[in-house]
């Protein structure tokens, strides 16, 4: 049967949309409906098989692809990353970008295709998930008892005080935000979730540690579906991390994550080039984990483009 690829619009998703999605697979069509994004579907004669979603930020990302289990192994999926190669680059870009993650079948297989479509490997990170369960509880109280209770008294006992953003007095976040680029990181910017439709800021989970009325560290945690969380960012001031003071808003994130029964699943990603959050991770928070995995993200490149064009 001939595959034809054409683009879905908004009416077409309401009227006659059936794809059997995953969850993020529904996450990043409903997303690419309220975002500047491009949904293509395959058709075999009249019926749906898969969909590619083409993002436009600062520049061009795949975000999605996904072929129906029946419909596998027939080239589809080459035809739909062509599909948005083909419309990105008519676009004027040069390049597209893809985010895949790897460690089961469908990302080997998608490795595999977009290496032989010609993508490459340009970074790599590490998704860490946990589960709000007895393993993961078990873990962190016993690192607390060893370990966490100890620094955290000692770092109250010297001033330092940590609350959800929930309860932070707006001269505080003046002067989070005014330390941003300065003795925080410009990357790391949690105020760029404050309007964010699709990665929400959740602020009775999100956590900022004072020190004499000064932010020294922070915590900032959002939401996609109010069901799982995802741990965006910890960053600690740069007069303060040679003091352990990231466990401040860390502990309370964990303690409140715990405690509550409103949110059971947490995911994070942590770039690989990222050295020191990297051992944090694997040699203090690894044990806590549900699974670790890993994250590739490629590339292709076209022919130079304006820069202005998808800003």
């Amino acid at each position: 049967m001939r595959t034809c690829i054409n683009e879905i619009s908004f009416s077409d998703y309401l009227l006659g949309f059936k794809l059997d999605l995953p969850p993020i697979g529904t996450y990043y069509v409903n997303r690419s409906l309220t975002n500047n994004a491009l949904l293509l579907g395959a058709y075999l004669e009249d019926t749906f098989a898969g969909i590619v979603i083409l993002e436009f930020a600062h520049r061009p990302i795949l975000t999605y692809v996904f072929v129906e289990e029946r419909f596998r192994r027939q080239n589809i999926g080459t035809q739909l990353v062509e599909a948005a190669m083909t419309y990105a680059r008519d676009k004027g870009a040069a390049e597209l970008g893809v985010n895949l993650i790897q460690q089961n079948e469908y990302g080997e297989v998608m490795d595999q295709m977009l290496r032989k479509i010609g993508f490459e490997i340009m970074d790599s990170a590490t998704i860490i998930r946990y589960a709000n369960d007895e393993h993961c509880s078990s873990r962190w109280a016993a690192f607390m008892e060893e370990k966490g209770k100890r620094i955290c008294k000692a770092l109250a006992g010297r001033g330092f005080k940590t609350l959800p953003f929930s309860e932070v007095p707006s001269v505080n976040f003046d002067k989070l935000k005014a330390a941003i680029g300065g003795e925080f990181p410009s990357n790391l910017d949690p105020f760029s979730f404050i309007h964010n439709q699709n990665d929400r800021i959740v602020p009775e989970y999100s956590f900022i540690t004072l020190k004499d009325d000064q932010p020294v560290a922070f915590v900032t945690v959002t939401t996609v579906d109010n069901r799982s969380l995802v741990f965006q960012q910890l960053s600690t001031a740069l007069s303060h991390r040679s003091r352990g003071v990231f466990l401040l808003p860390f502990a309370a994130f964990m303690e409140r994550f715990l405690a509550g029964d409103s949110y059971r699943k947490l995911s994070a990603v942590v770039l690989d080039k990222n050295d020191k959050m990297q051992k944090l991770i694997h040699s203090l928070f690894g044990a806590l984990a549900e699974s670790i995995k890993v994250q590739n993200y490629y590339e292709i490149k076209f022919v130079p483009f304006n820069p202005g064009q998808f800003k």
